[in-house]
């Protein structure tokens, strides 16, 4: 799947415990299957071009949402999973802008004890850099990576 099919993409946190419409107990370690999804959880909720994104000519220009629960590797797409949208989606809070959530959206892992994430909060932290600049730069290198990417896949 291609991640150019992404128009817009945001961090969320879950503002309250929220029951899910269809756990299941036989799965104790999945949290789509979780009988309360607890408030804290943290989501990345993209706008994306589903004809791009699923390689249909016939979609291309029509918008939809996909879901993804941080730390997770699954994906859920609103058309596929309308009741899980229904029940999310209210609860859903904007994360405010942070090295944690921009390395996310961007497809890195963050790992708090990480060098190179401690030195981006130290230089954000004691004002050698903004956080917009630091976005800038993250954004640059994950579109220089898709850009070696495609090279070598070609």
């Amino acid at each position: 799947m291609s991640k150019n099919c992404t128009i817009s993409r945001k961090n969320y946190v879950l503002s309250q415990d929220v029951k899910n419409p269809h756990p299941d107990k036989r799965c104790k370690n999945y949290w789509l299957k979780a009988e309360i999804w607890q408030k804290g959880m943290r989501f990345i909720v993209e706008e994306i071009d589903l004809g791009i994104c699923f390689g249909v000519e016939e979609m291309k220009g029509k918008i939809g949402k996909r879901l993804s629960k941080v730390g997770s590797s699954s994906d859920n797409y609103e058309h596929n999973n309308k009741d899980l949208f229904a029940a999310l989606i209210p609860f859903l809070a904007e994360e405010p802008e942070s090295v944690q959530n921009i390395m996310e959206k961007n497809g890195f892992t963050y790992n708090s004890d990480d060098f190179s994430v401690r030195f981006a909060e130290k230089l954000i932290k004691d004002g050698k850099i903004s956080l917009e600049d630091f976005k800038s730069y993250v954004v640059r290198i994950e579109n220089d990576i898709q850009e070696d990417y495609e090279k070598e896949s070609k």
